[in-house]
């Protein structure tokens, strides 16, 4: 089970999931709890058609809410099935390949099973094998940041005021290897707390040195939906901004729409306490979760990054139209507006038409290393505006106390 906010609840929910649970298996059936957050069935002569319709149901079912301590929880059910058919299969391994199976479900999404395949051991074990390198990266310094540039508009030029740090991971053995393929795994293992508190510090160390050298630049900082769920993530962020010693506006915490909604009233309090201290907040890959808007008026957010799930397809009538309302809610709210993964001149024209005017992408700029931004900002900032594109609304990343400073 997954989004359980504290521990008095999860008690009492998996008490209720433990009955739920009963009611939907027979009689001659074995329901165990196993640890915290997890259920073992143990079900006798099912045959795989049975077994399927039988987690088809309890993903179903489970998933409804459920009504603890005056609050309605949202659970979302992964299931991982193993068919023993030898009788000499010891529970260990009964228990191992079904917990392999799980994993690979959690690899596919939430609310989701597997059945287990004996092909699927070694892409379960190469994972497995990753997470243990990942145990081991930060004590050796595998990982490094690097700073992609975000322009905004002013009239007929860009500006940056903006970047976003990006983790890197050179292992030994595997080389540079994607955040695409190493953030999951550190989600599903948790060692995404201890790499998201070295990311947080390394930026904080960065602006810092930035804010020495009289450089002011805002960075967004990514931040998952685990870490904002750790206790001590605000006190951790307190401490890391007072020790660095910045101005908290340069920094800007970026969390995704699941991140941000797994529990709305969890999040709204860190988010809250982190606005009061002068952080900014920003939504990231909107557009790729949740279809309701209602909830930005319930959460602190400065900023929302649009997807490029949107940004490819403008060319689309439906996306224009979905777009074109979110930017006048935007506006109604006072929010800026990102437009992310822009390639190309054409989505750049795109963004533009819609009154998008800060942008984050290859057109102007892969992420690079710090060393290289003294570089990498002038190219950006001397990008032609595309022609017959109306004056822009100079909108301004900066923070009000930034203005009137140089940026990194």
């Amino acid at each position: 089970m997954t989004r359980l906010p504290d521990l008095a609840r999860t008690r009492q929910l998996g008490g209720v999931v433990a009955q739920r649970l009963r009611s939907l298996v027979r009689a001659q059936d074995t329901v165990a709890r196993f640890s915290g957050d997890q259920f073992v069935l143990l079900i006798d002569g099912a045959s795989v058609a049975a077994l399927t319709e039988l987690a088809n149901r309890l993903v179903r079912w489970l998933g409804h809410p459920y009504d603890i301590i005056d609050t309605k929880l949202a659970v979302s059910v992964t299931l991982g099935i193993s068919m023993i058919q030898d009788p000499t299969t010891s529970v260990d391994e009964a228990l191992r390949t079904a917990d392999l199976a799980m994993y690979a479900a959690k690899e596919s999404g939430r609310a989701a099973y597997r059945m287990f395949d004996p092909e699927m051991r070694s892409a379960i074990l190469e994972r497995l094998l990753m997470a243990r390198q990942l145990q081991q990266a930060l004590d050796r310094g595998e990982f490094s940041l690097s700073y992609q540039p975000i322009v905004s508009r002013n009239g007929d030029r860009w500006e940056v005021h903006q970047l976003e740090a990006l983790i890197r991971w050179n292992q030994p053995e595997r080389g540079l290897v994607s955040p695409a393929d190493f953030i999951p795994v550190a989600e599903h293992t948790g060692s995404i707390v201890a790499i998201g508190a070295w990311v947080l510090r390394s930026a904080c160390e960065q602006i810092a040195a930035w804010q020495r050298s009289d450089r002011r630049v805002g960075v967004h900082v990514n931040v998952s939906g685990r870490q904002l769920k750790e206790v001590d993530f605000v006190p951790l962020v307190m401490r890391v901004v007072a020790e660095t010693g910045i101005d908290p506006s340069d920094l800007i915490l970026e969390l995704t729409e699941t991140a941000m909604l797994d529990d709305l009233r969890a999040a709204q309090k860190p988010l809250n306490d982190l606005r009061a201290m002068g952080i900014r907040i920003a939504l990231d890959d909107f557009g790729t979760g949740y279809s309701s808007l209602t909830y930005l008026g319930q959460l602190p957010i400065d900023i929302v990054k649009i997807d490029r799930s949107f940004v490819a397809n403008l060319d689309h009538p439906d996306k224009l139209m979905m777009l074109a309302t979110i930017m006048r809610l935007m506006e109604t709210l006072r929010v800026v507006v990102i437009a992310e993964g822009v390639e190309t001149s054409e989505e750049l024209t795109h963004v533009l038409e819609l009154g998008i005017d800060a942008v984050q992408g290859f057109y102007f700029s892969r992420p690079v290393a710090a060393a290289s931004l003294p570089a990498a900002i002038p190219a950006c900032e001397a990008c032609a505006v595309p022609k017959g594109i109306s004056s822009g609304r100079a909108v301004s990343l900066r923070h009000p106390a930034q203005r009137g400073r140089r940026t990194a």
